[in-house]
């Protein structure tokens, strides 16, 4: 059972971190604030998750007897209920960004939320120091073990209350989230208390499995959302949006509309009888004038500009 476990948490661990970079890489390209905003949620948990697996499999190989294991023990135990909390913290924005709610209604979830937080972290550290009574050590598996599961069970609210609003999504888009959060964490409702009774010994807890379905909804999500919204065919866009960009020179214009057609470094010099490092220093002004930082930022532009003619 223990090796089934062990591997168990390093598979999810894995997939976590996986998606996480597909998803910064998602970022970086493209600059999305979806991408940025499930990274503020991914980055945390692949952290957490990576401690859980570093820290079973120290016990395994040394049964924590290494030099210096107690301070090291303190600040894993510390970074478990900040990375937890954090977690919290930014599913919950997520989900009140998503919430077809009023504005009002909305800034007042964010300070119910901030209150619940530093309440939660007070708590938290409360009774960590108080079973902890300075044996590192053993606070450590417990706090590893069993306080990042419990915490997670809170989650069972952003369950609820995605499904209570479900039906006035503003679009397909956001019910697709709001059902996926749904269909995520209600099942810890039914997880959580098995973890309590079968698994409370053990790294890995069945309500792991509630992540990895998260992440990999987060990726089918990430996937159609960036190839709709960024990866456009050139053929289809006529760059007209550049014409009333006065910051722009008309070189600039020029070579940025041949950008949004597909055309290449190379190619652009060849058509308008310049060289290729005039070519890229004309680009590195228009992304800086635009506010962007790739052609595929350019293209969205150009596509979002297309949207608002039609």
């Amino acid at each position: 059972m223990l090796i089934v476990t062990d591997i168990s948490l390093y598979a999810t661990t894995s997939l976590v971190f996986s998606i996480t970079v597909l998803c910064l890489l998602l970022y970086l390209r493209s600059g999305d604030r979806n991408s940025k905003d499930l990274l503020l949620i991914l980055v945390p948990l692949t952290l957490q998750m990576g401690l859980s697996a570093i820290i079973t499999y120290v016990g395994r190989v040394s049964g924590f007897s290494i030099k210096g294991y107690e301070a090291l023990a303190l600040l894993a135990t510390i970074s478990t209920v900040l990375l937890t909390g954090i977690i919290l913290l930014n599913l919950s924005r997520y989900l009140l960004r998503l919430l077809p709610i009023y504005k009002k209604l909305r800034y007042l979830g964010v300070q119910i939320m901030y209150f619940a937080l530093i309440v939660f972290l007070l708590l938290s550290f409360f009774f960590v120091f108080l079973f902890g009574r300075g044996d590192w050590s053993k606070t450590l598996p417990l706090a590893v073990n069993n306080y990042f599961s419990g915490a997670s069970s809170l989650m069972i609210l952003h369950g609820f209350t995605s499904l209570f609003h479900l039906k006035a999504a503003r679009g397909r888009e956001e019910e697709g989230l709001l059902k996926g959060i749904a269909i995520t964490f209600i099942p810890l409702i039914v997880l959580f208390p098995l973890d309590i009774i079968f698994f409370r010994e053990y790294s890995f807890k069945l309500g792991y499995t509630v992540f990895s379905v998260f992440t990999i909804q987060i990726y089918l999500y990430l996937s159609r959302h960036y190839f709709r919204e960024y990866e456009t065919d050139p053929g289809l866009l006529s760059g007209d949006f550049l014409t009333r960009r006065e910051d722009l020179s008309d070189r600039e214009k020029e070579i940025a509309g041949l950008l949004i057609k597909g055309k290449t470094n190379k190619e652009i010099a060849g058509l308008l009888f310049i060289s290729v490092n005039t070519v890229k220093s004309h680009i590195k002004s228009i992304y800086k004038k635009l506010k962007i930082n790739n052609r595929v930022q350019l293209l969205y532009l150009a596509r979002n500009a297309e949207i608002r003619k039609e």
